[in-house]
């Protein structure tokens, strides 16, 4: 067991910021009374039928948890004790069982994890309390995980042989390794735009850039693993390369939500291979912590948007051919408004569609027609066989051979 220096027999207690304590209470009295008042309301107005009280009592329980969290939350540190406690969960280690924290970050904020020796799991500490510096100076007790990992990473470079002739020639083959991560990562983003922007005939080259950079990552990562990482901490010295797949994948998605497909399930069965080779490239080469898992789940999510937007894009890209025209009545219009404005027009039913269904458009499209008037649905055979159409106003469409 690793021993630790004499910590001051101190005892210390940390609540929730103010502000957000203000908060969370705040919303867990709006969502209490919102569950209370209309929750009888909604399960009475239903003839009695409980799901349609179900968002009531989620309210409800959202409100319990909000001010559980004001009431309970507290972090405490006694001497070498250390007790965290928030809305429904209390956990406590003494710190000779702590083999040591990282500082996990994300999008959200960032946050204290603990890992415990033996076994007995970890304690996260959110960073919701309101610390000093005698949390602090209780923390630098603990070994720093990343920073151990950050030098453990820096002694494999500097006896890797294969990087240089001695240990500082091999250290600077990290900056080269950053260069190379930024130059894999705009070459990917310029790709992506001129897929976007750029007029027809630049097309197929962006698409073959961005079929090729995220494999060169995934080559990076498992001939390179000393250099390069895929979504690593800030402490971590090599270079990220989770840009590179990242950019390729929404690049390729993007341009292929303009298209429509007869038969996506025909679509999935041939993106579903190349999703497969994917990840098993990704998988292979990043290497995952234990308190990474993350990493594993965001490969699978840009195997799957990656496969589906190249397999789309193959299949329409420079497809001129038709295998059918189509006038449809539109029946109903709709706006959706989140972090970006979709629009989709519900259609009658036209080929081998047998009921009326809704269908995403641009703006141009939905601007162009109202309820009543028909929209033009043109279908092609597709490169890989797999029919798509496009849709829009019959007055922007080719009007002679619609039946």
């Amino acid at each position: 067991m690793d021993s630790f220096p004499q910590l001051p027999a101190l005892r210390r207690e940390y609540t929730i910021k103010a502000w957000m304590r203000l908060l969370y209470f705040v919303l867990g009295i709006f969502f209490l009374t919102f569950g209370v008042v209309f929750g009888p309301a909604l399960y009475r107005s239903e003839a009695r039928n409980l799901p349609a009280a179900l968002p009531a009592v989620m309210f409800f329980g959202f409100g319990v948890y909000m001010l559980a969290m004001v009431v309970r939350s507290r972090l405490v540190i006694d001497g070498t004790h250390i007790q965290v406690q928030t809305a429904f969960r209390e956990r406590s280690a003494e710190i000779g069982d702590v083999e040591g924290f990282r500082t996990i970050r994300s999008r959200n904020g960032s946050y204290i994890w603990l890992k415990l020796r033996a076994g007995q799991g970890s304690i996260t500490i959110p960073s919701i309390f309101d610390t000093d510096g005698d949390f602090a100076a209780w923390l630098r007790q603990v070994p720093d995980l990343d920073q151990h990992d950050r030098e453990q990473i820096l002694s494999e470079i500097a006896q890797q042989s294969t990087l240089g002739a001695t240990p500082e020639e091999r250290l600077n083959a990290l900056p080269t390794a950053r260069t190379w991560a930024i130059f894999l990562t705009v070459v990917t983003a310029a790709a992506a735009a001129l897929l976007l922007l750029a007029p027809a005939f630049f097309r197929p080259l962006a698409v073959a850039i961005l079929v090729l950079t995220p494999f060169a990552a995934a080559w990076l990562l498992h001939h390179r693993p000393l250099l390069y990482a895929f979504f690593k901490q800030k402490a971590d010295p090599r270079a990220e390369l989770s840009f590179v797949p990242l950019i390729a994948a929404f690049g390729l998605l993007i341009h292929a939500g303009g298209l429509h497909f007869v038969d996506f399930g025909q679509l999935a069965l041939i993106a579903a291979p190349l999703a497969l080779a994917y990840f098993a490239a990704f998988a292979t080469a990043v290497r995952v912590g234990a308190v990474r898992p993350g990493v594993m789940f965001a490969v699978a999510f840009f195997a799957c948007l990656y496969s589906y937007g190249l397999t789309a894009v193959t299949d329409a890209l420079g497809d001129t051919t038709v295998a059918g025209l189509y006038r449809v009545e539109v029946l109903e219009k709709h706006i959706s408004h989140g972090r970006s404005t979709s629009y989709s027009l519900t259609l009658a039913a036209w080929g081998d569609r047998q009921a009326p269904a809704p269908v995403g458009v641009p703006g141009s499209t939905y601007g162009a027609v109202g309820i009543g008037d028909q929209v033009c649905i043109q279908v092609h055979r597709g490169n890989l066989h797999v029919p798509w159409y496009r849709i829009c106003a019959c007055s922007q469409a080719i009007p002679d051979n619609v039946p």
